[in-house]
């Protein structure tokens, strides 16, 4: 017993308690010296622990929670703190092997998102990663804004700045657009026209010395037609009709929508001037059936693709190269193809036209090779809710190569159109072949006999005219639609099922060569908006 006594490790405590003789002291001392074993293997244990985890966490950290364990102090705030970072430690833990094959611009960018950590904090760990991405999208497309901002400055001006300038580019056009019909107007040298005398025997209207127009336009240019009136607007037909055949009696001649015009058609013009501009689209319409009868290759028997002889005559020579000059003009589809062979040639890349860029976005990828530059911009709101684009089901029956049931579905959308509060916009009606175009045109007759408001609003759009240009209501086939505009266009495509249920992918003259400039046409025909009325699914 006594041996035991000797070998408690504070003699000191255990003497005075003996010499107290009493059994609360003994049984004080034998729970102390219990709580003291415990302690003892519980340092043990946080020592082993804190050695094993000790190669994932910083030795600085390592060190103070050893000296908290052997002062008897308490780790349980740094370890709460771990236990807090738990649910985002895996994440970290994969993006410290990721940061590994980072470049520093990367890791730069996490360094700058630092300061924010807190307000990231906040948000649940479910939308986190979408937030920090639009934030780095926002911040790099700012850098990329603050870039294009100094390589070019005009960037910087405000909106009040621009919508001044607009202004004034549109009063400046204003005042270049008077001036120049001043200078038609009054702008005439008049040494370079004949004097009254010269011009009475011309234009007597009456009696027995009447001249014709085509006499007049014969004599006139010689007393200064020209100079009174420098500017003429008149198809290839009227110009061959009634201007005399004169060689340069322009100075410039423009076509327009040269790729619906033949060569031959143009020829007589084409003498006429001494400068010309092609104008047109290759992509659009070529030259109607109007222009079918085209002349034939009677040089054949004279040119057979062979080369002449070293030893021909200078006749024979000339005689050839007209032939050939001939066959290779009546060899061109149209005097857009002509000229693209011989002219120089430039293209209009910049489309105006339509208010949406959805409306071009099909022409410009199936036609033009997305080359097109389309400025106008809408968010992706106001697509849904303007709907630039939009095809309503009816469902019809096709027969007859047309489709009732959607014909009068499109008289009821144009009825809604016309309905609409505000400013009437101008419409137009395209239909793929003229049978179909007839019956809409039959259909909006019955329907304007039964509601005097829809006559009123036929009649009325119909003969619509807005600065001086006709913007009226039309209902044409795909081939009569080039060169038209309005700020609705609605297509009737008439194809659908039979009354048998079944469905013939016919699709008329879309199906034919050249059926994809017609297509080409139609929808480019519309500024803003389109509706597409189909018979059924395609």
């Amino acid at each position: 017993m006594a041996n035991k006594v000797f070998q408690y490790p504070v003699p000191s405590q255990l003497e005075a308690v003996v010499a107290k003789a009493s059994l609360a002291e003994y049984q004080s001392l034998r729970d102390s010296a219990h709580q003291a074993f415990e302690r003892y293997e519980a340092k043990q244990f946080s020592r082993a622990s804190l050695e094993n985890a000790a190669q994932w966490f910083d030795p600085k950290w390592v060190s103070e929670r050893l000296k908290t364990i052997e002062d008897d102090g308490q780790n349980g705030g740094a370890i709460a703190s771990i236990l807090e970072a738990r649910p985002t430690l895996e994440a970290y833990q994969r993006f410290r092997i990721r940061a590994n094959g980072l470049p520093q611009a990367a890791l730069d960018i996490f360094k700058l998102l630092r300061p924010k950590s807190t307000e990231l904090e906040r948000l649940p760990g479910s939308v986190l990663d979408d937030e920090v991405r639009k934030i780095v999208k926002r911040e790099a497309m700012l850098a990329w804004k603050t870039k294009l901002e100094n390589d070019d400055p005009r960037l910087l001006y405000e909106a009040t700045e621009l919508e001044a300038k607009i202004r004034s580019v549109g009063e400046a056009e204003k005042a270049m657009r008077r001036a120049n019909r001043q200078m038609l107007t009054q702008g005439i040298d008049p040494a370079r026209v004949a004097s009254p005398r010269d011009w009475e025997p011309i234009t007597r209207l009456r009696g027995q010395r009447a001249q014709r127009l085509r006499e007049f336009l014969e004599k006139g240019p010689d007393l200064g037609l020209m100079e009174l009136r420098p500017v003429w607007l008149m198809n290839p037909d009227v110009a061959s009709r009634v201007l005399p055949l004169r060689k340069n009696m322009f100075d410039t001649v423009i076509y327009d929508e040269a790729s619906q015009m033949p060569v031959e058609y143009a020829l007589p013009t084409l003498f006429r001037g001494e400068v010309v501009v092609i104008s047109g689209d290759e992509k659009q319409m070529p030259p109607t059936a109007f222009f079918a009868s085209r002349v034939e290759n009677d040089e054949a028997d004279v040119f057979d693709g062979e080369e002449l002889d070293e030893d021909a005559t200078e006749v024979e020579r000339e005689t050839y190269n007209e032939t050939w000059n001939r066959r290779e003009i009546k060899d061109c589809p149209d005097l857009l193809q002509l000229g693209k062979s011989v002219l120089p040639t430039t293209t209009l890349q910049i489309h105006y036209r339509s208010a949406y860029r959805e409306l071009i976005g099909f022409s410009n990828s199936s036609f033009y090779g997305n080359r097109l530059s389309v400025p106008v911009r809408h968010p992706d709101e106001e697509i849904l809710r303007a709907k630039p684009i939009e095809v309503i089901r009816a469902d019809g029956i096709y027969s007859d190569q047309t489709n009732e049931i959607e014909a009068r579905r499109v008289v009821q959308v144009l009825a809604d159109v016309w309905r609409r509060p505000g400013n009437t916009p101008t419409v137009g009606v395209v239909t793929f072949n003229r049978k179909q175009a007839d019956l809409i045109e039959e259909i909006l007759e019955k329907q304007a006999e039964r509601d005097d408001w829809f006559r009123n609003m036929v009649a009325r759009e119909r003969d619509r005219v807005e600065r001086g240009e006709d913007v009226g209501f039309f209902v044409k086939n795909v081939e009569n639609v080039q060169g038209d505009e309005r700020d609705y266009i609605i297509f009737s495509s008439t194809f659908g099922k039979n009354a048998q249920g079944s469905f013939r992918r016919n699709f008329g003259v879309l199906g034919q060569k050249g059926g994809e400039r017609r297509l080409n046409v139609a929808v480019t025909a519309s500024p803003p908006i389109w509706r597409s009325p189909t018979g059924g699914r395609m």
